[in-house]
C-alpha cells in the first residue's frame, strides 16, 4: 500500500509523529512550570515560608504568612495556650506547638486544613458566627483531638486586614482543669454543706435520743425506789417507759423509711380507700393529745365519698406527720384545723395552723431532709427534720403533691395534699378481722433471742400470764430446747449469731405441731425481711419493740388454729 503524500511533501504518518511529539514537549513544559507552585506550596504547608513576593497592577507587595522575626515565633510556640492563624474560611495557615499539643497532631500537619475539622458539630454554628462578625470575639468550643479526646477550649479570635487580604488570630484556652477547678470547688462547697446538715443532724439525733433515755432512767430509778405498795407511782413510771419507748420506735422507724426512700425501696400497695371516713378515723384519737398541750383541732369532711386509690397506713402516716408539725409550731392556745374536700377531679387535704409561720425564704425547704431552718419549735416538740420530707415523698408515690403557703413569720402555715379521685365508684370493702380474746389457756412458749435482757424480760411478762417460757440465745440452743418443750409458740429473733433465723425456723418447723405459731422477730423493719418471712415458713413478722397487748392476739390466734 503506497501512502499518501502529506502537506509540503511529508506523509501523514510523519505529521502524526510530529504531533504527538509536540503535544509531549507542552505536557512536559506545564509539568515543569507546575513543579515551582506545587514546591511553594508544600515549603508553606511545612512552615519554610515566611512570607511571599507578589508583583501585579497594584505593584510589589510582600504578605506575611508567619513571624518573620524568630525570637517573635519562638515566644508563640512556647506559649501555654494553643494559638493559628486563619484564612477567611477557617483554614489553618499557621499552628503552635500548644496548639498541636491540644489536638495530638503535629503543628505542620495542621496547616492547610480546616480547623472545623476538629470541632464538635455542636460548636459550629457558634464558631461560624464568630467568623461571620469580621470583628473578633470569643467562644467555647467543644474540640475532638485525633485520638479521640474531646475537650472545651475557650476560642478568642481577633481580626488583622492589609489592604485586601483579612486573616484571623485565634488563641485555645483549654478549660478541662478550669471547668475541673470549678466542680470541685462546687462540689466542695455541696460537701462542705452535707457535712454541716450531717453533724446538725446527729446532734438533733442525739438530742432526740437523750430526751426519752433520761425520761426512762427517771422511770427506772422512781421503780427502783417504789414499794409494792406504790401502785400510783409504778403505774406512772410504766406510762412514762410506755410513751418514750412509743417515740423512740417512731424516731426509728422514720429513719428507716427515708433509707427506703433513699434506696428506692419504698413500696405502697394501694386500694380503694374513702378518705371521708379514713381521715376522721386518723384525726380524732389525736384529738386527746392537742387538748392535753392545750391546742384546739378542728376536722371538716364533706358529706359524700372521697374515693382515691391509696395505701390507707401510708397515708395515715402523711395525716400523721402533718399534725405532728402543726402542733410543734402552733402557741398553747393556737388552733390547727384539717380539711378535706374534692376540687377538680382531686381530693384535697389542707392542715392549716396560726403558729410560728415560716419566713418567705424557707418556703422551698421546708419538705428537705433534716431541714428545720427557723421555725423552730420547744426543746420537748423538736425532732429530727424527716416528717415533711416523708410527707412529700410518700404524697409523690401516691401521684399526688404537696405544697405550702405562709404569710411569714407568725402568720401560721397551711399544708395542701392534692391526690387524683379514685375511678373505682366505691371503695375496697375487706371484713375487719376478728379480734380474739386473749388466750386464757397457758402455752409453752419458747424465745429465741441473743438479746438476754429483751429476752427476759420478755419471758417474766409471758410468765405473768401464765405461760411456760424458756428462752435460748441461738439457733443450735433453740433447736434443742425445741425438741424437749414441743412449744405452741416460737418468737424467733431473725439476726441470730450462728445461724439466721430463716435457717433455724426452717429446721425448727418439722418439729412443731401443725396448730403452733412461728414468729418472727427483726428489729430491721426491711421489706425484703418481711417478703422473705412470708415465702419462709414463719406465720406472721413483727418489728421490735412488740407491744405485748399485740403479743397477746398472736398468742390467741392458736386457739383459733386448735378450733379449726
Amino acid at each position: 500500500m503506497k501512502e499518501e503524500p502529506g502537506r509540503g511533501g511529508t506523509s501523514v504518518k510523519e505529521e502524526v509523529s510530529a504531533r504527538e511529539r509536540e503535544l509531549v514537549e507542552q505536557i512536559e513544559e506545564l509539568r515543569r512550570r507546575l513543579e515551582e507552585p506545587e514546591s511553594t506550596l508544600r515549603a508553606i504547608r511545612d512552615g519554610e515560608v515566611d512570607a511571599f513576593f507578589m508583583s501585579g497592577r497594584a505593584g510589589d507587595r510582600v504578605y506575611t504568612l508567619f513571624p518573620a522575626d524568630p525570637p517573635y515565633r519562638r515566644i508563640v510556640d512556647e506559649m501555654k495556650e494553643g494559638a493559628a492563624t486563619l484564612s477567611p474560611q477557617g483554614t489553618i495557615l499557621y499552628a503552635n506547638r500548644r496548639l498541636g499539643e491540644l489536638l495530638e497532631i503535629a503543628p505542620e500537619r495542621l496547616r492547610g486544613t480546616s480547623i472545623r475539622e476538629w470541632m464538635q458539630p455542636g460548636s459550629l454554628a457558634a464558631f461560624d458566627a464568630l467568623l461571620a462578625r469580621h470583628e473578633g470575639g470569643r467562644c467555647e468550643i467543644d474540640f475532638r483531638a485525633s485520638g479521640g479526646t474531646v475537650f472545651t477550649a475557650s476560642l478568642a479570635a481577633s481580626v488583622f486586614r492589609n489592604d485586601d487580604v483579612t486573616a484571623f488570630s485565634v488563641i485555645v484556652t483549654d478549660l478541662t482543669e478550669q471547668k475541673a477547678s470549678m466542680e470541685l470547688a462546687a462540689a466542695a462547697k455541696v460537701w462542705k454543706e452535707a457535712d454541716r446538715r450531717k453533724d446538725e443532724f446527729l446532734a438533733t439525733l442525739g438530742h432526740e435520743l437523750r430526751t426519752p433515755l433520761a425520761a426512762l432512767n427517771r422511770a427506772a430509778e422512781i421503780i427502783d425506789r417504789s414499794s409494792p405498795s406504790d401502785v400510783e407511782r409504778l403505774r406512772w413510771a410504766g406510762d412514762v417507759v410506755r410513751r418514750q419507748v412509743g417515740n423512740m420506735a417512731r424516731l426509728v422507724d422514720d429513719l428507716l423509711d427515708i433509707s427506703r426512700i433513699a434506696t428506692g425501696k419504698m413500696a405502697i400497695r394501694k386500694e380503694t380507700v374513702d378518705l371521708a371516713m379514713l381521715v376522721p378515723a386518723i384525726v380524732s384519737p389525736l384529738a386527746p393529745g392537742f387538748a392535753e398541750k392545750g391546742r384546739s383541732l378542728s376536722l371538716s369532711t364533706p358529706d359524700d365519698p372521697v374515693l382515691v386509690d391509696a395505701d390507707a397506713m401510708r397515708f395515715a402516716q402523711i395525716v400523721s406527720n402533718l399534725l405532728q408539725n402543726a402542733i410543734k409550731f402552733t402557741r398553747p392556745d393556737g388552733h390547727v384545723w384539717v380539711t378535706l374536700s374534692k376540687s377538680g377531679g382531686r381530693a384535697v387535704l389542707n392542715v392549716r395552723d396560726d403558729g410560728q409561720g415560716i419566713p418567705p425564704h424557707m418556703l422551698g425547704r421546708v419538705f428537705d431532709l433534716f431541714e428545720q431552718g427557723e421555725r423552730i419549735a420547744p426543746p420537748s416538740e423538736s425532732g429530727l427534720g424527716i416528717g415533711l420530707t416523708l410527707v412529700r415523698h410518700l404524697v409523690e408515690l401516691h401521684g399526688g403533691t404537696v405544697s405550702v403557703e405562709s404569710g411569714g413569720p407568725g402568720q401560721g402555715a397551711s399544708f395542701t395534699v392534692s391526690l387524683p379521685l379514685s375511678l373505682s365508684s366505691r371503695p375496697v370493702a375487706e371484713p375487719a378481722p376478728p379480734v380474739p380474746e386473749p388466750s386464757a389457756s397457758p402455752r409453752r412458749i419458747l424465745i429465741v433471742e441473743d438479746n438476754t435482757d429483751l429476752a427476759e424480760g420478755l419471758a417474766m411478762l409471758l410468765r405473768l400470764d401464765g405461760h411456760s417460757v424458756e428462752t435460748a440465745a441461738d439457733g443450735l440452743a433453740a433447736i434443742a430446747r425445741c425438741s424437749e418443750l414441743r412449744p405452741d409458740v416460737v418468737l424467733l429473733d431473725l439476726g441470730l449469731p450462728d445461724m439466721d433465723g430463716f435457717e433455724t425456723a426452717r429446721r425448727l418447723r418439722p418439729m412443731l405441731a401443725p396448730s403452733a405459731l412461728l414468729v418472727a422477730l427483726t428489729g430491721y423493719g426491711k421489706e425484703d425481711e418481711r417478703v422473705r418471712s412470708e415465702k419462709a415458713d414463719f406465720d406472721r413478722h413483727v418489728v421490735k419493740p412488740v407491744g405485748f397487748d399485740e403479743l397477746r392476739r398472736i398468742l390467741a390466734e392458736v386457739d383459733l388454729r386448735e378450733l379449726h
